[in-house]
């Protein structure tokens, strides 16, 4: 046996941090558009992303100008805003578009995700001068927005702050879980309502958390704490539970909600976890602190706990900008790497708590420059893929343990469930992408605001704009649309995790050939399920179980599995090697 884990280590650690553990599928970008006289047009950000599970991908984001181009010139008109459908391909299926009543209008989107049936879900802010056209309906939006699209580009239905309010709401992040949507947001000094929920601030930043069912109807909409300087920017939900967990930070004072209450720390950036149950009720908070450095240089992007993904056991991962000399959350700390002329401090870093707040891990990257994470994703297992972009200013490269990236480059980083760094990938200089979506079959895709032409992307080359006879690429902002192969798919490094004993029952001989036993700790003949799983999630046995039982393994290939145990309310799983 000792034999199988020195060959899977030396597997491991030969390759898990080469440059050829991902490769770009396929990649899609803008080009501005030319009459062959003049530039008319053509910035366009790539701002969110999402995948449906038909193998189709959209991508969303704001433009200006009245054109620009892709395979073919998009007219929009006195439009801002773009939703672009993408077949597994990659061909451009469809682009919807939305505009306001004038070019003065200013549109975002923050976060997309997808349903089962193919209809795509968004969140973001629109500033018009009187209202929005999403074809084929018009909404009179005051600021803050949640729209529904179905798979063939129309809207359905768009929920949105009003313009009747004195302040706006922009809306951060969302998450869509077992018919149910749930956003968070932000509002500034006055009054404002959300559906039938209204709110008062006192103070120029308040978060605001908010669910919807599929028909855009608000069900419940709350402020944060009001009396406090608080901004919420991610949002995730159990899929289990319905229990809602929120990320953010909070200023000027101690942050109460409910019962719960985090004080406040003085020369300190103060980040926030926050655990709702599913009425909305705050079952417990904790406190990540990042302490600034003497000269206390603002942080570029949002200087905080920013994202937030849970696992298929809702752990939870959470991702973050950390301005100043050292982090610590719970019991784990790091150190900031400074530039030793320049007050730079800023390294980006993720963890993983359990759903009990309970922190696991603490992992950073980091130069002597500002650096940044831009988005997390997460799947069902654990496995973690980052965006970043490194300082300009750097001389030292952004550090991620052993591996190193060039100074003022986007990348893409993964760590498996154990906290284990899986493999850095450097992209283009000066570019970085701007969200992440997870996919099927060891894919997932991103979006981003740059692509530099002639220059290699991974494995591809793209040496000219799709349309050879309009395209123009002079604009210093083009939207770029990735499909990634992810070499390592699904799998998890840690051999000492092999056999994970910390559940209800136990399993071995693990590794195994022939048959796995699975024992409980305590005498329990109530009857359970039990599945075995691989690592792209592909279900190879299912058997009804009453108490302890033997399994026959002897058919799977050999590699690891998950077995997954549910007895009454309880979901259970662990790891064993099939030799």
């Amino acid at each position: 046996m000792k034999k199988l884990f020195i060959i899977i280590g030396v597997l491991i650690s030969g390759s898990l941090h080469a440059q050829n553990s991902i490769s770009a599928t396929w990649l899609r970008h803008t080009c501005g558009y030319t009459n062959g006289v003049n530039l008319l047009g053509g910035d366009v950000w790539g701002d969110a992303v999402c995948a449906d599970k038909f193998g189709n991908s959209y991508n969303s984001g704001s433009a200006v100008g009245y054109w620009f181009t892709m395979d073919t010139v998009i007219d929009l008109n006195i439009g801002r805003f773009y939703i672009n459908k993408y077949d597994a391909s990659g061909l451009r299926v469809w682009t919807a578009t939305a505009r306001g009543t004038s070019i003065n209008s200013i549109m975002s989107s923050t976060r997309m995700v997808c349903d089962s049936l193919g209809n795509v879900y968004l969140c973001g802010t629109f500033a018009v001068d009187d209202s929005v056209y999403m074809a084929p309906n018009w909404y009179p939006v005051g600021s803050g927005f949640v729209a529904k699209y179905d798979s063939n580009g129309n809207n359905l239905w768009c929920a949105y702050v009003p313009r009747t309010g004195s302040t706006y709401i922009s809306f951060t992040d969302m998450a869509l879980i077992n018919g149910a949507i749930y956003v968070s947001g932000n509002m500034g000094f006055g009054t404002q309502s959300f559906g039938p929920f209204s709110f008062t601030s006192t103070h120029p930043q308040n978060g605001i958390i908010a669910k919807l069912d599929l028909s855009g109807n608000v069900l419940h909409a709350e402020q944060l704490d009001p009396n406090s300087v608080n901004e919420v920017h991610g949002i995730a939900v159990s899929g289990n539970t319905d229990e809602i967990y929120i990320v953010g930070q909070y200023i000027s004072d101690p942050l109460t909600i409910d019962s719960q209450i985090l004080t406040l720390t003085a020369d300190a950036q103060n980040s926030f976890i926050v655990k709702y149950n599913s009425s909305f009720t705050a079952l417990w908070a904790k406190k990540c602190i990042t302490y600034l450095h003497i000269n206390q240089v603002v942080g570029s992007s949002v200087s905080c706990l920013k994202r937030i993904e849970l696992d298929k056991l809702d752990n939870i991962y959470v991702s973050a900008n950390g301005n100043g000399d050292s982090t610590n959350i719970g019991a784990l700390s790091f150190t900031h790497r400074i530039h030793p002329t320049i007050e730079y401090a800023q390294d980006i870093y993720i963890a993983k708590l359990n759903s009990n707040g309970q922190e696991i891990w603490l992992r950073n990257g980091g130069s002597d420059a500002m650096d940044v994470i831009t988005d997390l994703a997460t799947d069902e297992w654990g496995n973690s893929i980052l965006s970043v972009y490194s300082g300009q200013q750097s001389i030292s490269g952004f550090i991620f343990g052993i591996d190193t990236m060039p100074q003022w480059h986007g990348g893409i980083v993964k760590y498996d469930p154990n906290g284990n760094l899986l493999y850095t990938q450097e992209l283009q200089e000066a570019r970085t992408l701007q969200a992440l979506a997870m996919s099927k079959d060891s894919t997932f895709y991103g979006t981003g605001n740059g692509f530099n032409p002639g220059l290699p992307y991974i494995n591809l080359s793209i040496t000219q704009c799709e349309d050879t006879i309009n395209g123009y690429y002079n604009p210093p902002y083009k939207m770029v649309m990735v499909k990634f192969f992810d070499n390592y798919g699904n799998f998890t490094t840690s051999d000492s995790e092999l056999n994970l004993s910390e559940n209800i029952f136990n399993i071995y001989p693990n590794p195994a050939s022939d048959f796995i036993q699975v024992d409980f700790e305590e005498s329990d003949q109530s009857h359970g399920f039990i599945e075995i799983i691989d690592l792209h999630g592909k279900s190879f046995i299912n058997e009804k179980i009453y108490g302890n039982a033997k399994i026959d393994v002897s058919k799977l290939s050999y590699g690891v599995y998950f077995l997954k145990l549910i007895k009454g309310n309880r979901v259970e799983v662990a790891k064993f090697i099939k030799v």
